[in-house]
């Protein structure tokens, strides 16, 4: 792994992350449509890896929130899991290039969402967590 587990996140950004989660859980439905709305606009080369139907992709993204939520306080399992989604979405065809939009429309998504709450600390704690995630997923990439 290569991290020191102790600096994964601060407890601020555990604490922003929690925030927002729990704020965009009222919500989610509309979180999760927004954030495919939001994907296939920046990057829509990427609607051809997904179904045509997106109910179970996006089941799929509220249990991935609501793991990572329950993994903060657990660093080494996120992370464990992080590598393990690598390996699957290497096999659905998913290149390196794609974390990145895949990254701005989750954090736009999560914004809009997370509206009233929303602010610079935040930010920085979801690009944090998904780079750290991304950095963990990318390892299983040839």
């Amino acid at each position: 792994m290569g991290r020191e587990m102790d600096n994964f996140l601060t407890e601020s950004e555990k604490e922003s992350i929690r925030e927002t989660v729990a704020a965009a859980k009222q919500g989610i439905d509309k979180l999760v449509d927004d954030f495919y709305t939001r994907l296939f606009d920046l990057e829509p080369s990427l609607r051809p890896l997904f179904a045509t139907d997106l109910s179970d992709q996006k089941k799929k993204l509220v249990s991935m929130l609501v793991s990572i939520v329950s993994l903060l306080d657990k660093p080494e399992q996120l992370l464990v899991a992080a590598r393990a989604l690598g390996k699957r979405h290497t096999a659905y065809g998913v290149s390196r290039e794609d974390f990145e939009p895949v990254g701005n429309a989750l954090i736009g998504a999560l914004a809009s969402a997370a509206a009233d709450q929303w602010d610079f600390d935040k930010e920085q704690a979801w690009v944090h967590l998904y780079s750290a995630l991304t950095a963990e997923m990318l390892s299983e990439f040839s």
